[in-house]
């Protein structure tokens, strides 16, 4: 991730595209959802508990989805090629900044349905992204069929482990193909 993160950072700065810019905040949030779900900051000493890191997760999540759904917006063209997805996009685009603000009540609220709305909301978005792009594809958007084939399998790998934690069910090998299909997602884009 942080080899992808690098290369992205570096074409963004030499070529100053739009949809770059929005896939390197896609792939930064979603490496800060991975550092802090998987507990990696108490290996740099940090040590935080409940509600700072149900804050943190879920904005990274919301934050991930607005970043993604934007992404989509530009590097699809949807605004020319397929108006009725723009509009569903930046519905998603719209969710995910919600999910940010709401994110910030943690501290006050006395549940945490903000980071269930956040995981099963991605996961969700990341199905109609899915559709989207192949809906793109379909109306002659080329690069519709990478999107298509990357989405496919973050999905497979994403739906199934979001489903199995939603159910407060031991995320067991899930948590494995969530991490393969989100790589072979990130290396598809790339």
């Amino acid at each position: 991730l942080v080899a992808l993160l690098v290369y992205n950072a570096v074409l963004w700065v030499r070529l100053r595209h739009r949809d770059i810019g929005y896939y390197l905040g896609y792939l930064s949030s979603v490496g800060c959802f991975m550092f802090f779900s998987r507990c990696l900051h108490q290996a740099l000493g940090l040590s935080w508990g409940s509600p700072v890191m149900e804050t943190i997760v879920t904005i990274a999540l919301g934050s991930s989805l607005a970043f993604v759904a934007q992404f989509a917006r530009v590097f699809l063209d949807l605004g020319r090629i397929a108006p009725g997805c723009d509009r569903v996009v930046r519905g998603l685009l719209v969710a995910g900044l919600v999910l940010v603000v709401g994110a910030l009540g943690f501290p006050w609220a006395r549940t945490t349905i903000w980071m269930h709305i956040a995981v099963g909301g991605t996961a969700l978005a990341h199905v109609v992204l899915f559709f989207v792009a192949l809906r793109a594809w379909l109306a002659g958007q080329k690069q519709g069929r990478f999107f298509v084939l990357s989405f496919g399998f973050l999905a497979v790998g994403v739906v199934p482990t979001a489903v199995i934690w939603l159910l407060a069910i031991p995320l067991g090998q899930s948590a494995m193909a969530m991490m393969t299909g989100s790589a072979l997602e990130m290396l598809l884009l790339s």
